[in-house]
C-alpha cells in the first residue's frame, strides 16, 4: 500500500512540474498520459476544472479528495467506479501553476470489482463445501463410534432406566476409553438436569409462598373466559370456596368480576372499580395481558384485588371531618360577623355592647382551640420521632392543671374530686409535655359531657414499675359499640347526643397518640347515660 502512494505521489509531483515546464495543462496531461490512460483532473482554488484527461468528469468521485487536498495539501480514497465497476484509488495533491494554487488528481485502476467479487465468493464456497463435507464425515463416524461402543456396553451391563430414580447414573465400568469418557458427560448432563429441576422446584415453591402471603388478592382469567391463576386471598375476600369459585354463573362475587372482565376484553385498558360483596368494599384493580413471546396478543385479564373497607371508612370519617370542621368553623365566624354588625350600630346601650364584646370573646376563644388541635393533629407524628424525657412530680401536674379548669368546671356547678396517692413519693422519667397534653385532653372532655351538678373523680395508682391515673365523669357516657372507635381520628359520639357539646373529634385521637409515644396503654369503661371513665397507665422510667 505504501508503494501505492509513494508512486502517486510521485505521479502527482511530475505532473505538476510538466505543467510549468510547458506553460500548458492540456500539454502536461499528453505528455504524462502518452504511455498510459490515467484519468487527470486539475482544478483551481475555487474548484473550477482546468483540465480532464476525460470528456466527462466525474465530480463525485474526486470532489471530497479535492476539498481534502486543499485544506490537508494531500488527500486520497479508494473507490468502486461505475465504469466497469473497478475499484480504483484517486489521488489528490495541491501544486502552484503561476502563483495561483491548483489541484492534481489522478485516477489508478485496479482489478475489476465483479471479477474480485466473483472470485472471493467461489473461494469462500469452495472452502466452506469442503470443511462442511470433512466436519460431517468425521462427526458422523466418531458419533456412530461412540453410539455403537454405548449400545454394546448397555448391553453388556444390562442396564434400564428408572424414571423414578433421582439417583439414577450410568456404572463406569467399561473398559472403552470413549465410552467412559461418553457415560462421564451423560452423568454430568443428568446432575445438571436434576440442577435445573431443584432450582424450578425452589422458584416455584417461592412464588406458591408469595402467592399465599401477599395482602393481595390475585386472579387471572384467561381471554375465553377460564380462570388460570387465584391465590388464598381471593377466597377469603369474595367468601367463596375453591369449587363455588370456578362455577362463576353461581357466584355474585365473581359475577361483577366478569363484567369487568367483559370490559376490558373488549377495550383492552386498566381499569379501577370498587365493588361490596359481604359488608366489604374490594377494589377491583384489572390489567389486559399481553403474551411476552407474542407482542400485541392479548391473552387475559390480571385482577389485583385488594379490601379497602377501612380505607374507605376512613375517607368518608375524613369527608365528615370536613364538613364538621367547616361547621365548627363557619358557626363562630356567623356569631361574630353578627355581633360586629351590631356594635357598628352607635344606638346600642354599653350593656349590650359589653355583651357582643364577652359573646365575640367566647367565639373567639373556641376557634382558637379548634385551630390549635387542627396544628397539634398535623405536627404530632413527626414529633414522635425526637420524644425527649425529664424527670417530673405526676401528682404536682395534675394538681396545676385542674386549677386551670376550676372556672370551666364551676360554670356547670361540677365538683372535682380527688384520691391522688400521698403514700409515697412518685417521680417519672417521662415526657412532661405530653403527659400534660393526655391529662388537659381528658379533663376538658370530663368537664364537656358532663351534666351539670354532677362530680369528677381523679385517681392515682402507683406500683414499683407503673403509674397510671383515671379520669371518672358522670356524662352522657359512651355506648359499646362507640368505644372503639372513639380514639379514630375525626370520629364524634352520635350527634344526637352531643350535638350541642362544641368538638372536632380530634381530643381523644391526639391522646391515644402521645400515649401510644409513651409506650403506655389507655382502657375506657362506660355505662350510657351514667358516664364513663378514662384510666391511663405509662412507665415510670420510659427510657428502659
Amino acid at each position: 500500500m505504501s508503494q501505492i502512494l509513494n508512486r502517486a505521489d510521485s505521479d502527482t509531483n511530475n505532473l505538476i512540474s510538466l505543467i510549468e515546464k510547458y506553460d500548458s495543462t492540456e500539454l502536461a496531461i499528453d505528455n504524462f498520459n502518452s504511455s498510459r490512460d490515467l484519468e487527470i483532473v486539475i482544478v483551481d482554488e475555487n474548484y473550477q476544472v482546468l483540465e480532464s484527461s476525460r470528456d466527462i468528469f466525474r465530480s463525485s468521485f474526486f470532489s471530497t479528495n479535492i476539498t481534502g487536498a486543499k485544506s490537508e495539501g494531500v488527500a486520497y480514497s479508494f473507490i468502486k467506479t461505475d465504469i466497469g465497476k473497478k475499484l480504483a484509488l484517486i489521488y489528490s495533491k495541491k501544486g502552484f501553476y503561476k502563483g495561483d494554487l491548483i489541484i492534481v488528481s489522478i485516477e489508478y485502476p485496479f482489478i475489476s470489482y465483479l471479477e474480485l467479487k466473483n472470485i472471493f465468493v467461489l473461494f469462500l464456497l469452495l472452502s466452506f463445501l469442503i470443511i462442511a463435507f470433512d466436519t460431517y464425515f468425521i462427526t458422523v463416524m466418531y458419533i456412530n463410534s461412540y453410539i455403537l461402543n454405548l449400545n454394546r456396553f448397555v448391553k453388556t451391563n444390562q442396564i434400564y432406566n428408572d424414571l423414578n430414580n433421582d439417583d439414577l447414573k450410568l456404572p463406569l465400568n467399561s473398559e472403552n476409553k470413549e465410552v467412559l469418557r461418553l457415560i462421564e458427560t451423560l452423568n454430568s448432563y443428568k446432575a445438571k438436569y436434576d440442577a435445573i429441576l431443584e432450582n424450578d422446584k425452589n422458584r416455584f415453591s417461592k412464588i406458591n409462598s408469595f402467592l399465599s402471603n401477599i395482602p393481595t388478592g390475585i386472579l387471572v382469567i384467561d381471554n375465553d373466559g377460564k380462570i388460570s391463576l387465584m391465590n388464598e386471598k381471593v377466597h377469603f375476600f369474595l367468601s367463596l370456596s375453591k369449587r363455588q369459585i370456578l362455577e362463576p354463573a353461581n357466584t355474585k362475587g365473581l359475577e361483577q368480576i366478569f363484567e369487568i372482565w367483559e370490559k376490558v376484553v373488549e377495550d383492552q385498558k386498566i381499569r379501577i372499580n370498587d365493588i361490596e360483596i359481604n359488608n366489604k368494599i374490594l377494589e377491583i384493580e384489572s390489567h389486559p395481558m399481553i403474551d411476552k413471546y407474542s407482542p400485541y396478543e392479548f391473552i387475559g385479564v390480571l385482577f389485583l384485588i385488594r379490601d379497602v373497607t377501612k380505607i374507605r371508612e376512613l375517607d368518608n370519617m375524613k369527608n365528615d371531618f370536613v364538613s364538621n370542621v367547616s361547621h365548627e368553623l363557619r358557626t363562630p365566624l356567623t356569631i361574630i360577623s353578627g355581633f360586629a354588625q351590631t356594635l357598628k350600630n352607635e344606638n346600642i346601650d354599653n350593656e349590650d355592647r359589653e355583651l357582643c364584646i364577652d359573646s365575640i370573646n367566647s367565639e373567639v376563644e373556641k376557634l382558637t382551640t379548634l385551630i390549635s388541635e387542627l396544628l397539634k393533629l398535623s405536627k404530632i407524628d413527626k414529633a414522635f420521632k425526637n420524644v425527649k424525657h425529664t424527670f417530673f412530680n405526676p401528682t404536682e401536674i395534675i394538681k396545676e392543671q385542674v386549677a386551670l379548669f376550676f372556672t370551666k368546671a364551676n360554670e356547670k356547678n361540677i365538683n372535682i374530686q380527688f384520691e391522688l396517692e400521698n403514700k409515697m413519693e412518685c417521680e417519672l422519667l417521662s415526657n412532661e409535655l405530653y403527659y400534660r397534653q393526655i391529662f388537659n385532653n381528658l379533663l376538658d372532655n370530663a368537664i364537656k359531657y358532663s351534666k351539670d351538678d354532677s362530680s369528677i373523680i381523679i385517681r392515682e395508682a402507683i406500683d414499683n414499675e407503673f403509674y397510671s391515673f383515671s379520669i371518672e365523669d358522670h356524662g352522657i357516657g359512651i355506648s359499646n359499640d362507640e368505644i372503639d372507635k372513639i380514639f379514630d381520628r375525626f370520629y364524634r359520639i352520635e350527634k344526637s347526643r352531643n350535638s350541642e357539646i362544641a368538638g372536632s373529634g380530634l381530643g381523644l385521637s391526639i391522646v391515644k397518640q402521645f400515649v401510644n409515644a409513651l409506650a403506655g396503654e389507655i382502657e375506657v369503661s362506660s355505662k350510657l347515660g351514667l358516664g364513663s371513665t378514662f384510666t391511663i397507665k405509662i412507665k415510670r422510667n420510659n427510657d428502659v
